[in-house]
């Protein structure tokens, strides 16, 4: 008997990072931890921006037969604003195929010496988006 399933999905996410803030040497009361305590020639501001955008879409198909072989197919293609527009789409292919050992044998109670035994073999290709265009001002 064969058994199917099938996921479509889609995933959209957005990551903003802003920070300001503001380093300084030299204090002018060492046991003061302030910034109007510090020298004002020594003060340097620092703002850091970071923007990116992923639109994720995904599928899976999985296949059951007679509940001893199993084949299950992936794809993912990202799109993300970290990379070059003209390589801003990543696609991420993956299988799996599995079977259940002791079913094929005829022992679904799973009892005796060799009560379970499932081999499995996968491939995937996988990846990760650079880190953001950063703004040090």
């Amino acid at each position: 008997k064969l058994q199917s399933s099938l996921v479509v999905g889609q995933n959209l996410n957005l990551r903003q990072v802003r920070i300001n803030q503001v380093k300084g040497l030299g204090f002018v009361d060492p046991s003061l931890f302030n910034l109007n305590n510090m020298i004002s020639t020594n003060l340097t501001p620092q703002a850091f921006q970071s923007n990116v955008n992923i639109a994720g879409y995904f599928s899976e198909l999985k296949l059951d037969y007679g509940d001893f072989l199993y084949l299950s197919g992936r794809f993912r293609a990202d799109q993300s604003s970290a990379f070059s527009r003209e390589n801003r789409t990543g696609y991420f292919p993956g299988v799996s195929l599995a079977m259940n050992v002791t079913n094929l044998l005829g022992n679904r109670n799973q009892t005796g010496l060799l009560s379970y035994l499932k081999v499995r073999g996968t491939y995937g290709q996988v990846g990760r988006s650079p880190d953001p265009y950063e703004i040090l001002t």
